[in-house]
């Protein structure tokens, strides 16, 4: 920014470029005061605190993605059942049903896309760290045409991470990840919650 301030120009686009430099650095003290404000209010709820530091034992869920999730899930003792959280951030497939068949299409995409998204990057980094999740993605990703087995497969692991966000949600527990023992194990048992 102190480049672009100093940057020689003529008078109308000096104008402009001034401008816009000024709306930038009010954005950024905008997101700061933000910040700021968010830290308070975790520190001042020790229930919300709590929250965040038990979607933080999920692989992949950062400080970051945890108060997003808190900001649009809410009480997590109102979850039912943890296939909720998926639905309702739009990450479970569309269904055409007529009679006896069922066509399943690409995901919903209701609910926040900017959450949906951290999830999706999430993620990625949990299949990183997690030996479950990570057997999962390739499972799906051999089923899939090269194409887009990518995408489709990292969508379901967000599915899955946020099946384990309600689970850890409605049960007020830490996400314990269950070591496989083998290559031959399933994942399936050890994703659902």
């Amino acid at each position: 920014m102190a480049s672009l301030s100093t940057l020689p120009a003529s008078p109308a686009v000096r104008f402009k470029l001034d401008a816009l430099l000024e709306t930038l650095r009010f954005a950024q003290n905008q997101t700061i005061k933000t910040q700021r404000e968010i830290q308070a209010l975790i520190q001042r709820e020790p229930q919300l605190q709590k929250d965040i530091n038990l979607l933080t034992t999920i692989p992949g869920i950062g400080k970051i993605v945890a108060v997003h999730l808190l900001a649009r899930i809410g009480d997590g003792r109102l979850i039912e059942r943890t296939k909720q959280v998926p639905a309702f951030l739009g990450l479970v497939p569309r269904e055409n049903s007529t009679g006896d068949s069922v066509h399943r299409g690409p995901i919903t995409k209701s609910g926040d896309s900017r959450l949906r998204n951290k999830l999706v990057q999430s993620a990625w980094m949990a299949i990183r760290t997690d030996g479950a999740l990570a057997q999962f993605y390739h499972h799906i990703l051999a089923r899939n045409p090269k194409d887009h087995g990518a995408g489709k497969a990292i969508v379901a692991c967000a599915r899955k991470l946020a099946m384990r966000v309600g689970a850890v949600l409605k049960t007020r527990t830490e996400y314990k990840r269950t070591p496989l023992t083998s290559v031959s194990d399933s994942p399936r048992g050890q994703l659902d919650g």
